[in-house]
């Protein structure tokens, strides 16, 4: 097991079958119930992981339409205020 984290591959029950020349029958039949509960805490872990993608591309959505308008909110008073100093530069100096 260590090998395959080590190695950057998704520890599966098939991948640990080959490992030992066993089936994978072979392999639930000896789990542990500790190991059991650690993979049902795995398998949870994975559907929250794909349901918070989910729910990122949907923010990624929202956050290209409401950047444009906060960009409108913020640049305009900007743009207004060098304007208007801009203004009453030009009536300093001439």
């Amino acid at each position: 097991m260590l090998t395959l984290h080590h190695g950057g591959w998704k520890i599966t029950m098939q991948r640990l079958a080959n490992g030992l020349d066993c089936t994978t029958r072979t392999i639930h039949r000896n789990m542990s119930n500790e190991l059991k509960k650690e993979k049902d805490i795995a398998a949870k872990k994975d559907s929250d992981n794909a349901l918070m993608v989910s729910k990122g591309k949907s923010n990624q959505a929202v956050q290209k339409l409401i950047l444009p308008i906060a960009w409108i909110v913020v640049g305009l008073p900007i743009l207004w205020g060098i304007s208007n100093a801009l203004q009453k530069g030009i009536i300093i100096f001439h």
